[in-house]
């Protein structure tokens, strides 16, 4: 692409790892003596434990400045170069504009009940990280609690493509927490859904963009993120991405969240995934 236009001596090697598997193996490969990557890009979910097992190195690109405080940390070992944002999303021909939910509250309401909501577990997980930060754990464990009274259907381990297929299709009319980009993407094939403008602050879970502890070539690794989070580098993916991390680059399509505030869910909060995740599967009986 047109980083390698620019610079042509640097040769990128991507290797294409879910988080949930890049952890352990690249802490085997450090174990081991190996240090074979330069860079990390992946969900805030999964960098947490990469900074904690000391996986991760420190850089304070230049290119930072841009990027809004709350989608970086202060000592350099991430950087948002993209923002996942999280709303409740539903079928455009099942829910008249009327009708639509303005708040996650809203879902209580009796005429959500029987089995017209999707609640996927990954997405929940995500929500229910951020969610706590806000209301408190409390207070979001009461709020589930009375959700799953709905009767919604509980998607357990991924398929949050094919609940988003199964909303388009008809199955459900509301689905309580997805990407908007997700959403974009299957309205542009034509598919009958949206995503909701909620009054209150949209969760924005970022992907992050990080330097190795040991990184076998630590310019080019630098190069390569200054350029992703450049100006430059920034339009280019905004197609793909929708949401670039950097000030005064528009999103996809423009003014695709304007008048909608993000609420950025930091990494450390999903150091207690495994509980949380247990408290999900005992709540919804995944």
């Amino acid at each position: 692409g047109r980083f390698h236009e620019k610079y042509p001596f640097i040769e990128i090697k991507f290797t294409n790892l879910s988080g949930i598997r890049l952890m352990p193996r690249i802490a085997t490969e450090y174990r081991a003596g190996q240090y074979l990557v330069d860079l990390f890009a992946t969900s805030a979910q999964y960098i947490y434990p990469l900074v904690k097992e000391g996986l991760m190195g420190k850089y304070l690109s230049p290119e930072r400045e841009a990027i809004p405080a709350g989608f970086k940390d202060s000592e350099g070992y991430w950087t948002s170069w993209f923002i996942p944002v999280y709303s409740i999303a539903y079928n455009t021909r099942l829910v008249s504009p009327q009708e639509l939910p303005k708040s996650y509250e809203d879902l209580l309401d009796s005429k959500w009940r029987g089995k017209q909501m999707e609640v996927v577990e990954s997405n929940m997980l995500r929500w229910f990280t951020g969610q706590v930060e806000r209301w408190g754990k409390d207070k979001t464990l009461a709020y589930l609690n009375k959700l799953v009274k709905q009767d919604p259907v509980f998607k357990s381990g991924g398929g949050a493509t094919l609940a988003g297929q199964l909303l388009a299709a008809g199955e459900f009319r509301v689905m309580h927490s997805t990407t908007l980009h997700s959403m974009i993407e299957i309205k542009a094939q034509g598919g009958p859904v949206d995503w909701v403008r909620m009054k209150e602050p949209l969760l924005a879970i970022p992907s992050l963009i990080s330097i190795a502890a040991r990184p076998p070539h630590p310019n080019a690794a630098k190069l390569y993120i200054d350029y992703v989070l450049s100006e430059e580098g920034q339009r280019l993916l905004s197609p793909s991405v929708y949401v670039p991390a950097r000030k005064g680059v528009e999103t996809t399509p423009p003014g695709l969240l304007k008048n909608v505030q993000l609420h950025p869910v930091a990494p450390h909060l999903f150091e207690p995934f495994n509980e949380y995740q247990h408290l999900l599967r005992n709540i919804f009986g995944g």
